[in-house]
């Protein structure tokens, strides 16, 4: 019996240590997963923090356009920064402006890699196949932080793509169908500057024009479509004698908000039980369709208050308005293509400033340099010799005060005060990336124009110049004396000669 018993407490331990080993293995294999899954085959979205001057209320919320069947990585911190490593908190709004935020908590399992929404190891948030459920507004920050300093706001929208067309008869109204695919439009529009002149006038300022005649939205008194740019692709110059880079322009819709002091979306929701409508249970159908009614406003007076600029074919967009959508959903895309400058036969090809010029200061001068060919939404900076200077931030202070020399503003614009010879040297700017301006400066010290041995030669140098003048005009009147003597003797000459054949024809007439 006793041995029985050992027998089974022995294969008992056996198949405990094995159904461990098999789950250390189980697990193991899930995080491999999960460490594989760093490079994320998804959309990814930031914040730029180029921008030392926030224009409009919308910078800080990042609008998100995407289609169903996407993927999309939002990243919780600014483009030009690395992940701290510091903890962050993602929460989300489903309904825009009026639901309640939940915070999203990361999974133990190891198998959360797999799901969606899922927040990865540098704090980013990852949606897998996103849905129409998906939209809505998602914030991440530190919760360490009172008040959080860098939080993120991401707006996400789906986007409407194909439509699909069918006609009864000739004479009869086609009816059309909206189709939302997981592939994006192939609906877009090829060409150059003057192709999109053109785009211009034919789509965006037809619609415009309907758009300021007929009043869409109550206490709305402008409406535009415009296009909104993306930045260049890389100059492709495969197979090509030049090479050809891309831009997207994407229709867009904004709101301009003009509303009368008591009719703002405060008062608005001073004056109806916006969270009974809503959130109430027990309402019946008349009730439950005022309640949208009321929320959809409130979320369009959010919209215009903080001035978002919504695509063309936006789910939101058509959910707010759709008159307005059904106006502008139609307008396609244009893809910008203009010639550049590539590498030739894989070389590496590393082309200079384009436009390069010398200046010559005097010390204590002061001068002030602007970068050419850039926009406010440029990505400017300025180096001297190779070292970057900073905006809003002084570089070798004028002694005895806190002037700095050199000074970069919040538009990139160069300043130099007071100049000395250490200020001399070679002077940069760029422009997203590209050397635009390269600026020698020379500094000439005053002190080398009133030394003693300039002032000693500027003494022999005036009595070279004095003597020179006096031989100068010795020389003239020499040469005035001579030509005065040459015509007297011309004269005796002529004279004489005159006498001469008087002579001759006397001598002449008396011997005939």
């Amino acid at each position: 019996m006793l041995g029985f018993d050992f027998f089974n407490s022995k294969t008992l331990v056996l198949l405990v240590i094995f159904s461990v080993q098999q789950v250390e293995e189980t697990s193991t294999t899930s995080k491999v997963i999960c460490d594989e899954a760093d490079v994320y085959d998804a959309d990814v979205f930031c914040k730029s923090n180029n921008r030392l001057i926030k224009i409009e209320k919308s910078e800080g919320i990042v609008v998100v356009d995407t289609y169903e069947g996407n993927s999309v990585l939002l990243e919780c911190k600014y483009c030009e920064e690395k992940d701290h490593g510091l903890p962050r908190t993602w929460s989300v709004q489903r309904r825009i402006f009026t639901g309640d935020i939940t915070e999203l908590e990361p999974s133990v399992d190891d198998s959360s890699c797999l799901a969606s929404p899922f927040i990865t190891k540098d704090h980013s948030l990852l949606i897998r196949n996103v849905q129409r459920s998906d939209v809505g507004l998602y914030f991440c920050k530190a919760p360490y932080e009172t008040p959080p300093k860098n939080s993120f706001t991401y707006l996400i929208d789906c986007e409407y793509y194909l439509m699909k067309t069918e006609c009864a008869a000739e004479d009869l109204p086609c009816r059309v169908t909206l189709l939302s695919v997981s592939t994006k439009p192939k609906e877009e529009i090829v060409g150059s500057v003057k192709d999109f002149k053109n785009y211009t006038q034919f789509y965006i300022g037809e619609v415009n024009k309907v758009l300021s005649c007929k009043t869409f939205a109550e206490n709305t008194t402008n409406i535009k479509a415009f296009t909104e740019w993306s930045t260049w692709s890389e100059c492709d110059f495969c197979f090509r004698k030049e090479g050809i880079r891309s831009r997207v322009g994407r229709c867009r819709v904004k709101f301009f908000l003009e509303l009368n002091n008591d009719s703002t979306y405060h008062n608005f929701l001073n004056s109806v039980h916006l969270g009974n409508l809503i959130y109430n249970n027990d309402v019946t159908s008349d009730q439950k369709f005022k309640s949208d009614a009321i929320e959809s406003k409130f979320v369009m007076e959010n919209v215009k208050d903080l001035g978002l600029a919504l695509s063309c074919r936006s789910h939101l967009l058509r959910k707010l308005n759709r008159e307005i959508y059904n106006l502008v959903y139609m307008i396609p895309d244009f893809v910008h293509r203009e010639t550049c400058s590539g590498p030739i036969k894989g070389e590496p090809h590393k082309k200079g400033p384009r436009y390069k010029k010398s200046i010559i200061l005097a010390a204590g001068a002061h001068l002030t340099l602007v970068c050419p060919d850039s926009t406010i939404d440029s990505d400017v900076h300025w180096e001297y010799n190779g070292v970057r200077l900073n905006p809003n931030e002084g570089t070798d202070y004028i002694l005895n005060t806190e002037e700095p020399r050199l000074y970069v503003d919040s538009f990139n614009t160069l300043y130099l005060f007071q100049v000395t010879e250490k200020e001399s040297g070679n002077y940069t700017c760029f422009v997203d990336g590209l050397q635009m301006q390269e600026v020698r400066i020379i500094v000439l010290t005053r002190s080398i124009f009133f030394t003693k041995e300039f002032t000693k030669h500027l003494k022999c140098l005036g009595f070279v110049f004095i003597l020179c003048f006096f031989v100068y005009l010795l020389g003239i009147l020499v040469t005035c004396i001579r030509s005065r003597s040459r015509n007297k003797m011309r004269k005796i000459c002529k004279e004489a000669k005159k006498l001469l054949d008087e002579r001759t024809n006397d001598d002449s007439d008396m011997s005939a």
